[in-house]
């Protein structure tokens, strides 16, 4: 059974925290314990569903673990949104399913291990090799992240990350690359690092990101096949991206690269306009590539192949790299323009489009009018300052709840039950809990 409705990709069918416990959050402090905070249900075990309660920003100072397996946090219960600022988040367990909320670490703070380590989120850690695995980010918003926004590696599997958006990575910032040899910008978008494996990239919308749009690094000591990794890139949006769109890199990559739209921006600086580079420690890639259109090729019916290049320049060669047949889940839609169209309505962490945050708003009016920034014209930024800081959130009030069984007195009534029967773990003809039913009720579509 699907974790939510219409849900795709490798994983898409974890259990998450179905029939479970049900925790609320109450205090926007990423750092409290105890009742009512959002440690509290990410510390416990067994099932269980997160229900926000509380609009605003979250200051998050230590890094957000998830460890503990069988975990739904629901954003889209929070009434006005719910961004966290701060640390990274870590999904470091199995069966997770996050939807709806904003990571926008930024460098305000020191890090608890580093800059370099300061993604909005990752998955997997060394420590725990193999056992990040059947997670799922849907409509998450990654933004000012120091290091790369999303990063999938040790050994990750069954791993799906859709409609979600990333943008702004900080380019100039406090990575130490920047601020010491080679002194390098920064600004990173999406890696799957070796080792991880059945991964799936669907209708996200990468914006200003200078590199790592997306990098595949293969999979040398994977955790299911001993031989390849398989990602599905699928209907993504890569706009204003800066020196290198996409790249394929080290051994056993088997890719499914399918209607990717790529879109040029003010802030490119690479030395060609091919979107997906070949590296030299990567010859035996296979890439299943078809529909996708860039700054060479609008046209979804041509070959996809002309759009790669390798290290050296030239378009690499079709046999032994070019197969027929995808390697994964085949996800659905129909062309790169018209889920472009869709990817800029619906990615990102708002639950309806006509209440964007400021910051998602501005993205997705930079990218439909190529309206520039007054700082040399680009939307590249080296703080968040730059581009007016975190975004308002505007809280609303909660709808009452009388027995906290999680499905508000409102939804209980229209579906027959008293308001104080306990109705969160039971399920609805759909096979969903009405839990479940009552929080997609509140996402509204485009």
């Amino acid at each position: 059974m699907q974790c939510f409705p219409n849900a795709e990709g490798w994983g898409s069918d974890t259990t998450h925290g179905r029939f479970g416990d049900v925790y609320f959050m109450d205090v926007l402090d990423g750092d409290a314990n105890g009742v009512g905070t959002l440690r509290a249900a990410v510390e416990a075990t067994g099932p269980r569903t997160l229900v926000p309660r509380v609009s605003g920003i979250v200051n998050v100072s230590q890094p957000m673990k998830l460890e503990s397996p069988g975990l739904y946090i629901a954003g889209q219960a929070s009434p006005g949104g719910l961004v966290f600022k701060g640390e990274e988040w870590r999904v470091q367990t199995s069966d997770i399913l996050l939807r709806y909320f904003g990571i926008y670490p930024g460098a305000d703070d020191e890090p608890a291990d580093g800059y370099d380590n300061r993604d909005c989120i990752t998955f997997g850690h060394p420590a725990v090799d193999g056992r990040t695995h059947d997670c799922i980010l849907d409509h998450i918003s990654g933004r000012f992240a120091v290091d790369e926004s999303l990063s999938v590696w040790y050994d990750s599997f069954n791993i799906t990350v859709c409609w979600s958006m990333f943008a702004e990575a900080l380019n100039f910032s406090k990575h130490p690359k920047t601020l010491g040899p080679p002194f390098q910008p920064h600004s990173m978008g999406l890696l799957v690092g070796a080792g991880a494996n059945h991964v799936t990239l669907h209708h996200i919308l990468d914006h200003a990101c200078r590199e790592r749009n997306f990098q595949l690094a293969g999979c040398l000591t994977p955790a299911l096949e001993p031989s390849h990794s398989i990602v599905g890139v699928w209907w993504n949006t890569i706009s204003d991206y800066g020196q290198e769109q996409g790249a394929v890199e080290q051994l056993g990559n088997e890719i499914d690269f399918v209607g990717n739209r790529y879109m040029l921006g003010p802030d490119f600086t690479a030395p060609n306009k091919k979107i997906v580079r070949f590296a030299d420690d990567a010859p035996d890639a296979k890439v299943y590539a078809k529909l996708n259109v860039g700054p060479t090729n609008n046209d979804p019916t041509a070959d996809s192949w002309e759009m790669f290049t390798t290290d050296h320049g030239t378009v690499p060669p079709r046999a032994g790299h070019q197969v027929d047949v995808p390697f994964g889940p085949v996800i659905s839609g129909s062309d790169p323009f018209v889920e472009s169209a869709r990817v800029l309505s619906s990615a990102g962490m708002h639950k309806n489009p006509i209440n964007m945050n400021s910051a998602e708003a501005r993205t997705i009016q930079q990218i439909r009018t190529q309206a520039c920034r007054p700082r040399n014209a680009k939307y590249f930024i080296d703080s968040p300052t730059q581009v007016g800081g975190w975004p308002l959130i505007v809280g609303a009030t909660y709808p009452t709840d009388s027995n906290n069984d999680g499905v508000p007195d409102y939804y209980a009534t229209e579906r027959g039950f008293s308001v104080m029967t306990d109705i969160h773990d039971v399920a609805a003809p759909s096979g969903f809990t009405y839990l479940e039913e009552y929080l997609e009720s509140l996402i509204v579509p485009p």
